[in-house]
This record gives C-alpha cells, structure tokens and sequence, in this order.
C-alpha cells in the first residue's frame, strides 16, 4: 500500500512539520482471521523536493540532525548553568550572600581532617553582634538585615583567600583560617572588631563584635573547636563586649 501523509510534532519546544511524505506499507493477512500485520514501513521525501538527486533524503536527514544536534546543545548548556546555580545557592545564606552554615560544616569537617593526616594547623573565630536584638526592636528587621549585610562586607574584606567565611546563624558570623595559628587570628580578629566599631551603622549608640577565637588542638573534633570557640564567645561578653578572647592551648 503507498500513501502520501502530513506529519507533525514538537522536539526541544520547536515545532517541526512535514508535509506530503511517502509511506509505503507492506503487511499480510494473519491466517484466517480478519486481522492484518504490518511486516514493513518506509518513509521518503516528496518527490517534487528530491528531484533527480537520489541522495535528497540522506542529505535532509543530515541537515535535520545537525540542527537537532544544535537544540540539544543549546538544552545542555542552559541545563548546566541551571545546575550551578542551584549548586551555589544550596550553600549560600540568602541575606548575606556568605557560606551557610551546611557548608561551614562541610569546610570544617574538612579542616579537621586535614589536621589529622597533615598536622595543618587552622584557628576558627566566631564573631557576634552585640545587642543586636536592640537593633530589631528599635528600627525594625528591614534595618536589622541592613547591618547584617554591611557586617558581612566588613568581614569579607578582611579575609585571605583561603580563609572561609559564613553565617553561622542569626547575627553570628564564623571564620575558619587554614594554616593559622593563634597569634594570627588574634590579628585578624581585632582587625574586624576595629573595623566594626569605627564603621557608621546609622544607629543610635555604638555598632559593635565580640569574637571568640580557638585553634585546634590535639584530638579535636569539629564540636570541641566550636565549643571553646563559643565559650571564648560568651566570656567577651561577659567582660563588657567589644573584645576578642581567644583560648590558649593547655
């Protein structure tokens, strides 16, 4: 049986037709019943395209798979970019635009680890806002987010390239320094606290950091450097704020 038939789709969200194609069928009739089988297809261009080069289907084939070649590559490249963004922004704190704490958790463990195979040597600051609530009761979260964002800035132009900066939660930042020990940070924390406090916030009273700093030690998990750093935290606190009390190894 020959037929001429139209044929219609869509492929990568562009619609493809074409018209007047030639279908011929071979079948044959399954023994006595009334039911055929199809036992051969073929589909070829219309003559009046393919003329007298018998090589008209080949080259149309080529040509139709060069640009479904282009589509697809097209669709990749957008689907690899869609991709890195969604990488980024599973480890990235939406406010501040710094490392979340997922990832800090990430880059600590690998610190860690680090120090046990190679004995490289890394501190961890945790920096505060000091009465950062007062902040959000007196002008609002709008203004609150506000400081947060240009705390973040501060921070970010303090850091080396490879120390690693993040959110650790509400107005707490954290700071982990590869190949640091504590003297060093010790100067890298009074750098941000100076920097803080000499910064104008646009509020009434004093914009101010504590920081608790800790460097790792023998046997150290990713908990027990984040807990002496946090206790460093509190005690600052607890000597007035606006300081930087780092804890020395035993």
């Amino acid at each position: 049986m020959f037929c001429i038939v139209d044929f219609e789709t869509e492929l990568f969200g562009h619609e493809v037709k074409l018209s007047d194609l030639r279908m011929s069928i071979l079948f044959s009739r399954e023994s006595e019943a009334d039911t055929f089988k199809i036992r051969h297809q073929h589909v070829s261009f219309p003559a009046k395209e393919q003329g007298a080069d018998e090589s008209y289907p080949l080259k149309e084939m080529e040509e139709r798979n060069r640009l479904l070649e282009i589509m697809v590559n097209e669709k990749t490249k957008e689907l690899e970019k869609l991709l890195q963004q969604t990488m980024v922004l599973a480890i990235t704190d939406k406010l501040t635009g710094l490392y979340n704490r997922l990832e800090i958790d990430k880059r600590l463990d690998e610190a860690i680890a680090g120090f046990k195979r190679y004995a490289a040597a890394f501190s961890v600051l945790i920096v505060d806002v000091d009465n950062f609530k007062r902040v959000n009761d007196v002008y609002g979260h709008q203004k609150g987010d506000w400081c947060l964002q240009k705390t973040a800035e501060i921070l970010k132009e303090r850091m080396r390239k490879t120390d690693v900066l993040g959110r650790w939660g509400g107005e707490e930042f954290i700071v982990i320094c590869p190949s640091t020990h504590l003297a060093e940070s010790v100067l890298l924390g009074e750098s941000i606290r100076k920097a803080i406090e000499e910064e104008s916030f646009d509020i009434e009273g004093n914009y101010t950091v504590s920081i608790g700093i800790s460097s790792v030690q023998k046997d150290d998990e990713a908990n027990c450097i984040i807990k002496r750093a946090d206790e460093n935290l509190y005690l600052a606190k607890s000597k007035g704020r606006n300081r930087v009390e780092p804890s020395f190894p035993l």
